[in-house]
């Protein structure tokens, strides 16, 4: 699977007090399939952009904001870092604020028994940024969630009450 986009944070855009996701490839649990692991919670983005939170940022600029590549699988875990001392961070970088970015993605995926995951690529305006083989998502027969997957473009996540955060999305295309 294919799917680009340009992303645009307005000038305006606060940063918020917890993570923000603008991009997710979501696989649904689903209820009553595959085996249940004890402590596993399938399902989620299993690929995601997420803008870091206030208590994370490492730069002063206000005309920047920072972001993660995230992969989730098995073994990842919570974030804690925003960061790639974060076992299912791929990737942190900057935008600024006012001005389109670019991003390219590409996954092949790969299962073996019980385990799925394959390559993912991530490119930003043009220059590469992930180039990882590895773990993503969850096995439909082992953890009990469904095969397909979801493409979503937006603001997700806990809402800022003091805040605004406004996002614009171009040039939108998906292959498979």
């Amino acid at each position: 699977m294919q799917f680009q986009f340009a992303m645009k944070l307005d000038p305006n855009y606060d940063t918020p007090p917890h993570q923000m996701i603008h991009f997710q490839v979501f696989q649904a649990a689903s209820t009553g399939k595959g085996r249940k692991v004890p402590g596993i919670e399938p399902g989620g983005p299993i690929l995601s952009l997420r803008i870091v939170p206030q208590s994370r940022r490492s730069t002063e600029s206000d005309q920047v904001q920072e972001f993660i590549i995230v992969v989730r699988n098995p073994a990842a875990t919570k974030l804690y870092y925003y960061g790639t001392r974060d076992p299912g961070v791929l990737y942190r970088g900057t935008m600024r604020k006012g001005v389109w970015t670019r991003f390219n993605f590409e996954l092949l995926s790969v299962e073996k028994g019980s385990e799925t995951g394959g390559r993912i690529r991530a490119f930003m305006n043009g220059r590469q940024i992930v180039d990882y083989r590895g773990a993503w998502g969850f096995s439909p027969t082992a953890y009990g969630a469904w095969r397909d997957l979801g493409l979503e473009l937006g603001a997700y996540r806990s809402a800022d009450k003091t805040g605004t955060q406004t996002v614009y999305f171009d040039n939108i295309a998906v292959s498979r």
